[in-house]
C-alpha cells in the first residue's frame, strides 16, 4: 500500500492530499516529495474519470 492508498483511506479526499503534500513539503526529501506528487497526479487522474462518469450517468 503507498502513502497516498493509507492518507486517501483515512478519508482525506484528493484536493486534501494535494494541500497536505504542499504544505508538508519541508519534511520529504527530493525524491519523496517526487513520488507523493506522481501519486498525487494519479488519485487526481482517477477522480477526474470518475467525475466524467458519474457526470454520464446522470444524463
Amino acid at each position: 500500500m503507498s502513502k497516498s492508498d493509507d492518507v486517501l483511506k483515512k478519508g482525506m479526499n484528493v484536493h486534501q492530499f494535494g494541500q497536505a503534500i504542499q504544505e508538508n513539503k519541508h519534511l520529504y526529501t527530493e525524491e519523496e516529495y517526487m513520488s507523493l506528487c506522481a501519486q498525487w497526479v494519479k488519485e487526481y487522474e482517477n477522480y477526474l474519470i470518475n467525475l466524467v462518469k458519474h457526470s454520464k450517468d446522470k444524463k
